[in-house]
């Protein structure tokens, strides 16, 4: 078999079409990458799987571990209840664990997620249709007034905060909810639907994330 390759090969290159060759090989070179790069993401580990949130199935939608910054590791996942994306029973949880060589890193890292969400949410809200301020331009928050202070010993962190009061959500709000952990030199976020109901057996099996080590 590689001899007929190589034989068609040479043929192609004495028949002066030997840019053939070349698209060939740069797509068996991709597709050496595409399948390199599935393997190490399939390799990466699962710290979260929905059965322990009292769920029956779990699927593993994406799982991800990247370099975000010089000595800042950020691993991502999200795992649902069902493939049935579109189903009214539907559940999903996104986890971003970040992992930085200092303390205050990790603040900034907080607080840019939760500028970030807030910027979203207040797009999302606005009912203005022209000549709108852009919501980029909000620079800063404020943690106690935009966000809700959630307990931090029962979440086991120095800081605890959501955008919205899971056990009271106001009527107006954007149809995500989201949790924003800060321990040592760790950052927790988790993004999941205000459908989904946040009891204390969930909080005591997501709290346990930010420790974990998928690095």
């Amino acid at each position: 078999m590689i001899r007929k390759i190589l034989s068609c090969i040479n043929k192609l290159m004495s028949s002066g079409r030997g840019w053939v060759c070349e698209i060939f090989f740069l797509i068996i070179v991709i597709s050496l990458f595409i399948q390199k790069f599935a393997v190490n993401n399939n390799s990466f580990p699962v710290i979260l799987t929905m059965d322990s949130l009292g769920y029956e199935n779990s699927i593993t939608e994406n799982v991800n571990r990247i370099i975000y910054r010089k000595d800042i590791n950020l691993y991502e996942l999200r795992v649902a209840n069902t493939k049935d994306v579109g189903g009214d029973s539907y559940q999903f949880i996104t986890v971003k664990l970040y992992d930085t060589n200092d303390v205050n890193r990790a603040e900034k890292i907080l607080l840019e997620e939760m500028l970030s969400i807030k910027k979203i949410e207040q797009e999302w809200l606005s009912e203005c249709k022209g000549n709108c301020v852009s919501f980029n331009e909000i620079k800063n928050i404020e943690m106690d007034k935009d966000f809700i202070r959630l307990d931090g010993d029962e979440w086991n962190v120095e800081k605890a905060y959501a955008l919205y009061d899971y056990e009271s959500y106001p009527n107006k709000k954007y149809y995500r909810n989201y949790v924003f952990l800060l321990k040592q030199n760790r950052v927790l976020v988790l993004e999941f639907s205000v459908s989904f109901p946040m009891t204390h057996e969930r909080v005591n099996v997501l709290k346990g994330l930010i420790d974990s080590d998928p690095f």
